[in-house]
C-alpha cells in the first residue's frame, strides 16, 4: 500500500506502507462448491503472459527488485520443546492418550500464543527467544521446567482462554493450568521483530509456470490488525480480485520457506515446522503469492487526503486489457539475450610450480562470475565476483585450501557468467592448464644406530632407516647386496657379526623420484680370553660388642677379571663349630646379585643385632659365587654380657 500525502498526482506517492508475501490460495478447484460463474468474458485472455516463455524472468516492483529484508510474519513458530524431541509436536501418536500424551491438532499450537497447558507440560515447551535478551528466566533443561514456574504464558491465560476450551476440531477439552508464569513477552519472537528479519535477500526472480481457468471470485482474507498487544484478534475483509487467469508462479527459495529452529534441551537438534501439505492448495516449495501496490495512472478515489477518521488512506485502480494500461501490457516482451565472453586468454597453458599463469576473461555485460580450476571430481581453486571485466586471475598450481602444489596432470578451466539483469548464463569449460611437477627425490629422515658401530664377533646388530616417501630399500654389506624391502617408508635389517674387521653397511632407498642412502662403519672385533676372578673379605675380621647391642661389618667384593663380573652373595655357617656359630637370624640380610666392573671393588654394609643373654666368640661366614668359582671369608665377634 502506498500513500500520497501531498495530493500531487504528478510526483507519485511519498510513502510505501506494505509488501506482503502470502501462501498461495486456490482460486479454481474444479468443483461446484468453490467454482464461481464466469461473468467477465472480455477479460478471459491473458495477453501479456502468453507472450513470455515459461520460466523466463518477469519484472518485479521495488523493493523486491533490489537487495531487501523481509519480516517473517507467516506461521512463526513460537514454542520449542525441551523434552521428547523425537515426538514433537504431536506426541505419542501410536499409544498416547489424546489430550495428555497425543495432540492431533498440535500443528496449530506451534504458532498459538496461548496453546494448551497439557501440550506445554508434556514437551516441557518454552517460548522461543533466539537472541537471548528475554528478562524472564527460562530453563534450557526440561528437568528445571517446574522449578522455573512452567507453563509459561505471555499473559493471564485464565482471562484469555476459558476453562475447558476445546483447542481443536477434535473436541478434546483442555483445562487451564493450576499455576503458570507470565514471561517477558516484549523480547519473545512473537513481538521482537529483530528475531524475524530475513536478509539481506537477493533481488527477487520469478517466472510463470502455468495458468488455469479463473472465474471471478470473492474470498475472505484474514488480517491480523492488533499489532500492539499479543491477544489474537482477527478482522475479516472481503477482498475481490479480477485477474483473468489463476497463474502459478515459480519463485526462488528464500530462508523463510523452510525455517529451521534450534530446540535445545537434551540433544543439539533442530526441527522444521513447515510440515503441512494440502494438495488442494497447489502449494509447491518455492511458490508464494506476492501482493504489492503502486501509484497507477488509472487510480480512482480521493486518497483520503484529509485523514478523516473512519476512512482508510488507500486508493483502488481499475483494469481493462483493451486499454493496455493495466498490469498486463499489449506488446511483445523483450526476450533477454545471453551474455557472451568477448575475450579470453590464458598466459601459460603449461606451468611448473611455482611458475604462474594468468586467466583474463571479459564478458559482454555485468555478470556474476565464477572462474574455477577443476580436476575430474573437485574444484582446486576458484574466484567469484560481479563484474563485466574482472581483474585477471593468477594461479600458481596450488590448492586454494592449503597452498600445497597439486599433482602433475591436466586441469580444466571452467568459466561461468550469469547476467545480473536477466539471469541468463554463459559457460566455457573447453580450456585446460597442464601442470608439470618437479620430482623430489626421497629423503632418509632418521636412521639407527649412529655410525661408527662397534661390535664383537657373534653379536647381532639391527640397522634401521625411515624415509619420507614410499621406496624400495636395498641393503649392502661391503658392496654386496644381501636383502631388499619393497614399497616401505621404514626398513630394518639385522646382521650377525661373523668376521672381525671394519665393514661398510649401506641402505639405499630408491623410487621413480630418485635415491637416498645411509652408510654405517661397522667395526667388529674378535673374542678375547677372560682372566681373573672374585675375592671377598670381611672387615674387620674380629669385632666386639655387648649382648643386646649391634655390631657392624663391611663385606668387600673385588673383581680381578678383565670383564664385568656378576656375583651372588650368601651368609653361611658352614665349617663353624656349633658352640662358636652365630645365629643367621641376627643379620638383616637378603641374598643378592651384584655386578662389578673389571678391576674394581664394592663395599657392602653388614649389621649384626646380638640378643641379650649371649656371650663368647661368635663366628659367621660369607660366600661369593662368581663366574669362575666361589670365594669365602669369615668374621668373628667377641660378645660380652652387658654390665
Amino acid at each position: 500500500e502506498v500513500l500520497d500525502h501531498d495530493g500531487d498526482r504528478q510526483n507519485g506517492c511519498e510513502k510505501f506502507k506494505y509488501i506482503t508475501l502470502r501462501t498461495p490460495l486456490p482460486k479454481y478447484l474444479n468443483d461446484s462448491k468453490y467454482t464461481m460463474l464466469q461473468q467477465y468474458l472480455s477479460c478471459a485472455d491473458s495477453q501479456w503472459l502468453t507472450k513470455v516463455k515459461i520460466c523466463n524472468p518477469l519484472p518485479v516492483l521495488p523493493p523486491l527488485n533490489m537487495d531487501h529484508e523481509l519480516v517473517d510474519d507467516t506461521d512463526v513458530v513460537l514454542w520449542q520443546p525441551l523434552k521428547l524431541l523425537d515426538k514433537w509436536p504431536y506426541g505419542d501418536i501410536e499409544t498416547g492418550n489424546a489430550g495428555t500424551e497425543y495432540f492431533p491438532c498440535a500443528e496449530r499450537y506451534l504458532t498459538m500464543q496461548y496453546p494448551p497447558a497439557a501440550w506445554l507440560e508434556y514437551f516441557r515447551a518454552v517460548p522461543i527467544d533466539t537472541d537471548g535478551d528475554m528478562n524472564t528466566n527460562i530453563p534450557s533443561d526440561w528437568q528445571l521446567w517446574d522449578d522455573y514456574g512452567g507453563p509459561f504464558y505471555p499473559g493471564d491465560v485464565t482471562v484469555v482462554v476459558p476453562d475447558g476450551w476445546q483447542c481443536c476440531e477434535c473436541g478434546i477439552p483442555m483445562p487451564l493450568p493450576d499455576r503458570f508464569t507470565v514471561f517477558d513477552r516484549e523480547h519473545w519472537i512473537a513481538n521482537d521483530v529483530n528475531e524475524r528479519i530475513i536478509g539481506p535477500v537477493d533481488p527477487l526472480q520469478f517466472c510463470w509456470k502455468e495458468e488455469r481457468p479463473e472465474p471471478r471470485y470473492s474470498t475472505n482474507l484474514l488480517e491480523i490488525l492488533d499489532e500492539d498487544g499479543i491477544i489474537e484478534s482477527w478482522t475479516k475483509f472481503d477482498i475481490r480480485t479480477i485477474p483473468d487467469e489463476y497463474t502459478r508462479f515459480k519463485v526462488y527459495e528464500i530462508p523463510s520457506l523452510n525455517p529451521e529452529v534450534y530446540v535445545g534441551g537434551e540433544y543439539q537438534v533442530t526441527f522444521e515446522p513447515d510440515i503441512r501439505f494440502d494438495p488442494l492448495s497447489l502449494a509447491r516449495p518455492g511458490c508464494c503469492l506476492i501482493t504489492t501496490s503502486f501509484f497507477a495512472p488509472n487510480a480512482k478515489g480521493d486518497l483520503n487526503l484529509d485523514h478523516l477518521y473512519g476512512k482508510r488512506d488507500r486508493f483502488a485502480f481499475t483494469f481493462n486489457p483493451a486499454e493496455g494500461t493495466g498490469i498486463y501490457m499489449n506488446k511483445d516482451p523483450v526476450i533477454p539475450t545471453k551474455p557472451i565472453i568477448v575475450s579470453y586468454t590464458i598466459s601459460n597453458t603449461t606451468i611448473k610450480p611455482p611458475q604462474t599463469t594468468t586467466i583474463d576473461v571479459e564478458f559482454s555485460e555485468k555478470v556474476s562470475y565464477k572462474i574455477a580450476i577443476e580436476n575430474a571430481t573437485d574444484t582446486i581453486y576458484d574466484w567469484t565476483g560481479t563484474a563485466k571485466n574482472p581483474m585477471p586471475k593468477v594461479w600458481n598450481g596450488t590448492y586454494k585450501a592449503n597452498g600445497t602444489v597439486v599433482p602433475a596432470g591436466v586441469y580444466t578451466v571452467n568459466v561461468t557468467g550469469t547476467s545480473t539483469t536477466t539471469g541468463n548464463s554463459v559457460v566455457n569449460n573447453k580450456e585446460v592448464i597442464t601442470v608439470i611437477v618437479k620430482k623430489t627425490p626421497p629423503n632418509i629422515t632418521s636412521f639407527a644406530p649412529l655410525s661408527p658401530v662397534n661390535d664383537t664377533v657373534c653379536n647381532r646388530r639391527t640397522f634401521n632407516v625411515t624415509v619420507n616417501q614410499t621406496v624400495n630399500v636395498s641393503w649392502y654389506v661391503s658392496g654386496s647386496l644381501i636383502s631388499t624391502n619393497q614399497s616401505v617408508t621404514e626398513a630394518n635389517y639385522t646382521l650377525h657379526a661373523d668376521m672381525p674387521g671394519e665393514h661398510n653397511v649401506t641402505a639405499i632407498a630408491a623410487n621413480i623420484n630418485g635415491t637416498a642412502l645411509q652408510t654405517w662403519i661397522w667395526d667388529v672385533t674378535g673374542v678375547f680370553s677372560p682372566i681373573g676372578g672374585f675375592s671377598v673379605a670381611i672387615l674387620p675380621k674380629i669385632n666386639s660388642a655387648n649382648a643386646g647391642a649391634s655390631c657392624d661389618f663391611t663385606v668387600r667384593l673385588r673383581n680381578t677379571q678383565n670383564f664385568v663380573g656378576y656375583v651372588d652373595l650368601d651368609l653361611t655357617l658352614s665349617g663353624i663349630p656349633a658352640e662358636y656359630a652365630a645365629n643367621l637370624a641376627w643379620f638383616n640380610w637378603t641374598t643378592s646379585t651384584l655386578s662389578i666392573p673389571a678391576g674394581e671393588y664394592r663395599d657392602i654394609g653388614l649389621r649384626m643385632d646380638i640378643p641379650d643373654g649371649n656371650s663368647g666368640y661368635k663366628s659367621f661366614g660369607i660366600i661369593a659365587h662368581g663366574t669362575f668359582g666361589d670365594s669365602k671369608d669369615y668374621g668373628v665377634v667377641n660378645v660380652t654380657l652387658a654390665p
